[in-house]
Protein backbone atom coordinates (compact mmCIF):
# COMPACT_ATOMS: atom_id res chain seq x y z
CA UNK A 1 0.00 0.00 0.00
CA UNK A 2 1.29 3.30 0.72
CA UNK A 3 3.94 2.53 2.89
CA UNK A 4 5.62 0.61 -0.54
CA UNK A 5 4.83 4.04 -2.38
CA UNK A 6 7.10 5.78 0.20
CA UNK A 7 10.34 3.40 0.34
CA UNK A 8 13.11 5.44 -0.67
CA UNK A 9 14.57 1.68 -2.13
CA UNK A 10 14.59 1.38 -6.17
CA UNK A 11 14.34 -1.94 -6.05
CA UNK A 12 11.25 -1.71 -3.33
CA UNK A 13 9.66 0.37 -5.38
CA UNK A 14 10.61 -1.47 -8.64
CA UNK A 15 8.77 -4.70 -6.89
CA UNK A 16 5.71 -2.99 -5.78
CA UNK A 17 5.46 -2.07 -9.10
CA UNK A 18 5.71 -5.27 -10.57
CA UNK A 19 3.22 -6.32 -7.74
CA UNK A 20 0.53 -4.07 -9.15
CA UNK A 21 1.40 -4.92 -12.63
CA UNK A 22 0.44 -9.04 -11.96
CA UNK A 23 -2.31 -8.03 -9.99
CA UNK A 24 -4.01 -6.53 -13.07
CA UNK A 25 -2.82 -9.16 -15.07
CA UNK A 26 -4.21 -12.06 -13.60
CA UNK A 27 -7.62 -10.48 -13.42
CA UNK A 28 -10.65 -12.59 -14.20
CA UNK A 29 -12.61 -11.77 -17.64
CA UNK A 30 -15.57 -9.41 -16.70
CA UNK A 31 -14.13 -8.69 -13.37
CA UNK A 32 -13.58 -5.09 -11.77
CA UNK A 33 -10.06 -5.67 -10.49
CA UNK A 34 -8.25 -3.35 -12.41
CA UNK A 35 -10.67 -0.41 -11.37
CA UNK A 36 -10.20 -1.45 -7.69
CA UNK A 37 -6.02 -1.33 -8.30
CA UNK A 38 -6.76 1.92 -9.80
CA UNK A 39 -9.10 3.11 -6.70
CA UNK A 40 -6.35 1.40 -4.27
CA UNK A 41 -3.48 3.59 -5.81
CA UNK A 42 -6.05 6.77 -5.88
CA UNK A 43 -6.31 6.22 -1.72
CA UNK A 44 -2.97 5.71 -1.14
CA UNK A 45 -0.92 7.07 -3.85
CA UNK A 46 -2.05 9.92 -5.39
CA UNK A 47 -3.88 11.59 -2.32
CA UNK A 48 -0.53 11.06 -0.14
CA UNK A 49 1.09 14.11 1.26
CA UNK A 50 4.46 13.40 -0.25
CA UNK A 51 5.36 14.63 -3.88
CA UNK A 52 7.37 11.57 -4.56
CA UNK A 53 4.49 9.09 -3.31
CA UNK A 54 1.92 10.63 -5.64
CA UNK A 55 4.42 11.28 -8.12
CA UNK A 56 5.41 7.54 -8.33
CA UNK A 57 1.48 6.84 -7.69
CA UNK A 58 0.59 8.58 -10.94
CA UNK A 59 3.67 7.13 -13.01
CA UNK A 60 2.11 3.94 -12.52
CA UNK A 61 -1.33 4.37 -13.68
CA UNK A 62 0.09 5.89 -16.50
CA UNK A 63 2.03 3.26 -16.89
CA UNK A 64 -0.85 0.42 -16.61
CA UNK A 65 -2.60 2.36 -19.08
CA UNK A 66 0.14 2.27 -21.32
CA UNK A 67 0.50 -1.49 -21.16
CA UNK A 68 -2.24 -2.83 -20.85
CA UNK A 69 -4.59 -0.01 -22.79
CA UNK A 70 -7.60 1.91 -21.74
CA UNK A 71 -10.18 -0.63 -22.34
CA UNK A 72 -8.84 -2.64 -19.56
CA UNK A 73 -10.33 0.68 -17.28
CA UNK A 74 -13.45 2.25 -16.15
CA UNK A 75 -12.89 5.49 -17.84
CA UNK A 76 -14.86 7.05 -15.26
CA UNK A 77 -11.78 5.85 -12.89
CA UNK A 78 -9.10 7.03 -15.14
CA UNK A 79 -11.09 10.70 -15.62
CA UNK A 80 -10.58 10.84 -11.65
CA UNK A 81 -7.41 9.91 -11.33
CA UNK A 82 -6.78 12.97 -14.27
CA UNK A 83 -8.29 15.29 -12.51
CA UNK A 84 -6.87 14.71 -9.25
CA UNK A 85 -3.49 14.31 -10.81
CA UNK A 86 -3.88 18.39 -12.86
CA UNK A 87 -4.92 19.66 -9.18
CA UNK A 88 -1.92 18.61 -7.68
CA UNK A 89 0.75 21.61 -6.82
CA UNK A 90 3.85 20.04 -8.27
CA UNK A 91 3.75 20.54 -12.15
CA UNK A 92 5.55 17.02 -12.65
CA UNK A 93 2.82 15.43 -11.30
CA UNK A 94 0.32 17.66 -13.34
CA UNK A 95 2.59 16.61 -16.26
CA UNK A 96 1.51 12.76 -15.84
CA UNK A 97 -1.99 14.15 -15.18
CA UNK A 98 -2.15 15.19 -18.62
CA UNK A 99 -0.55 12.39 -20.49
CA UNK A 100 -3.78 10.01 -18.87
CA UNK A 101 -5.91 12.37 -20.26
CA UNK A 102 -3.77 11.59 -23.91
CA UNK A 103 -4.56 8.34 -23.70
CA UNK A 104 -7.92 8.34 -23.22
CA UNK A 105 -8.19 11.35 -25.71
CA UNK A 106 -5.77 8.81 -28.37
CA UNK A 107 -8.23 6.09 -27.60
CA UNK A 108 -11.29 7.46 -28.74
CA UNK A 109 -9.46 9.21 -31.54
CA UNK A 110 -10.79 12.91 -30.03
CA UNK A 111 -10.89 14.95 -27.62
CA UNK A 112 -14.62 15.42 -28.18
CA UNK A 113 -15.84 12.53 -25.78
CA UNK A 114 -13.80 13.68 -23.02
CA UNK A 115 -14.64 17.76 -23.30
CA UNK A 116 -15.85 18.23 -19.95
CA UNK A 117 -12.38 17.30 -19.00
CA UNK A 118 -10.69 19.36 -21.62
CA UNK A 119 -12.53 22.73 -20.50
CA UNK A 120 -10.89 22.33 -17.15
CA UNK A 121 -7.81 22.76 -17.68
CA UNK A 122 -6.22 25.61 -18.04
CA UNK A 123 -4.70 27.37 -21.55
CA UNK A 124 -1.30 26.31 -20.76
CA UNK A 125 -2.33 22.51 -20.03
CA UNK A 126 -4.77 22.55 -23.08
CA UNK A 127 -1.61 23.44 -25.31
CA UNK A 128 0.05 20.37 -23.23
CA UNK A 129 -2.49 18.16 -24.40
CA UNK A 130 -2.72 19.34 -28.00
CA UNK A 131 1.21 19.13 -27.99
CA UNK A 132 1.09 15.13 -26.72
CA UNK A 133 -1.87 14.21 -29.14
CA UNK A 134 0.10 16.04 -32.06
CA UNK A 135 3.23 13.11 -31.46
CA UNK A 136 1.42 10.75 -30.90
CA UNK A 137 -2.22 11.28 -32.55
CA UNK A 138 -3.24 7.29 -32.02
CA UNK A 139 -2.97 4.94 -28.86
CA UNK A 140 -0.29 2.10 -28.96
CA UNK A 141 -1.25 -1.20 -29.45
CA UNK A 142 -0.52 -2.73 -25.73
CA UNK A 143 2.44 -4.76 -24.36
CA UNK A 144 0.89 -6.63 -21.66
CA UNK A 145 -2.67 -8.68 -21.71
CA UNK A 146 -4.80 -9.79 -19.06
CA UNK A 147 -3.67 -13.67 -18.24
CA UNK A 148 -7.42 -14.82 -19.17
CA UNK A 149 -7.14 -13.14 -22.42
CA UNK A 150 -3.86 -14.83 -23.99
CA UNK A 151 -4.17 -16.95 -26.69
CA UNK A 152 -7.86 -14.85 -27.85
CA UNK A 153 -7.84 -13.23 -30.66
CA UNK A 154 -8.65 -9.64 -30.16
CA UNK A 155 -8.71 -6.94 -32.92
CA UNK A 156 -7.55 -3.65 -32.28
CA UNK A 157 -10.63 -1.45 -30.41
CA UNK A 158 -11.50 1.25 -33.22
CA UNK A 159 -12.16 4.89 -31.70
CA UNK A 160 -16.11 4.40 -32.56
CA UNK A 161 -15.72 1.10 -30.64
CA UNK A 162 -14.09 2.47 -27.80
CA UNK A 163 -16.77 5.39 -27.87
CA UNK A 164 -19.65 2.77 -27.90
CA UNK A 165 -18.03 1.26 -24.95
CA UNK A 166 -17.78 4.45 -23.09
CA UNK A 167 -21.12 5.43 -23.73
CA UNK A 168 -23.11 1.73 -22.41
CA UNK A 169 -20.45 1.76 -19.43
CA UNK A 170 -22.12 5.46 -18.43
CA UNK A 171 -25.69 3.74 -18.77
CA UNK A 172 -24.63 0.78 -17.19
CA UNK A 173 -23.56 3.27 -14.35
CA UNK A 174 -26.12 5.26 -14.39
CA UNK A 175 -28.70 2.83 -14.05
CA UNK A 176 -26.37 1.35 -10.98
CA UNK A 177 -26.50 4.26 -9.15
CA UNK A 178 -30.65 4.70 -9.39
CA UNK A 179 -30.95 1.06 -8.02
CA UNK A 180 -28.41 2.03 -5.45
CA UNK A 181 -30.80 4.85 -4.17
CA UNK A 182 -31.77 4.59 -0.23
CA UNK A 183 -35.50 4.25 0.27
CA UNK A 184 -37.34 6.99 1.50
CA UNK A 185 -40.23 7.52 3.85
CA UNK A 186 -42.27 10.38 1.44
CA UNK A 187 -44.87 10.92 4.64
CA UNK A 188 -41.83 11.73 6.68
CA UNK A 189 -40.23 13.53 3.90
CA UNK A 190 -43.12 15.85 1.90
CA UNK A 191 -43.74 17.99 5.01
CA UNK A 192 -40.54 19.56 4.61
CA UNK A 193 -41.07 20.28 1.14
CA UNK A 194 -43.50 22.81 -0.85
CA UNK A 195 -45.69 20.30 -2.09
CA UNK A 196 -49.08 20.82 0.13
CA UNK A 197 -48.79 24.51 -0.77
CA UNK A 198 -48.12 24.75 -4.09
CA UNK A 199 -50.34 21.58 -5.36
CA UNK A 200 -53.43 23.63 -3.90
CA UNK A 201 -52.81 26.72 -6.38
CA UNK A 202 -54.72 27.41 -9.26
CA UNK A 203 -51.79 27.91 -11.76
CA UNK A 204 -50.45 24.84 -12.86
CA UNK A 205 -46.91 26.49 -13.26
CA UNK A 206 -47.48 26.06 -9.14
CA UNK A 207 -49.00 22.41 -9.64
CA UNK A 208 -45.24 21.41 -11.54
CA UNK A 209 -43.25 23.03 -9.18
CA UNK A 210 -45.11 20.57 -6.13
CA UNK A 211 -44.50 17.86 -8.32
CA UNK A 212 -40.98 18.51 -8.92
CA UNK A 213 -40.75 18.75 -5.44
CA UNK A 214 -42.13 15.32 -5.39
CA UNK A 215 -39.85 13.85 -7.29
CA UNK A 216 -36.66 15.62 -5.41
CA UNK A 217 -38.07 14.16 -2.26
CA UNK A 218 -37.76 10.66 -3.49
CA UNK A 219 -34.53 10.98 -4.39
Amino acid sequence: KGAAFASSRPSTLKTTQELVFKLVEVAPQGSSTADNVVDLIQQHGLKAKKPKVVKFAATLVLQLVQEFGTSVFNVSKLSAVHETLVANSNDKIRAVGIEVLAELCRTFGSKTPLQALVDKLKKSQQSQLDSLLDKQPTAKHPSRRLRCMRGVQIATQSPEEALAALKKNEEEEKLERFASRPAVNLLQVLPQTCYSDKIKEAKWSEKVAALNALIEAGG
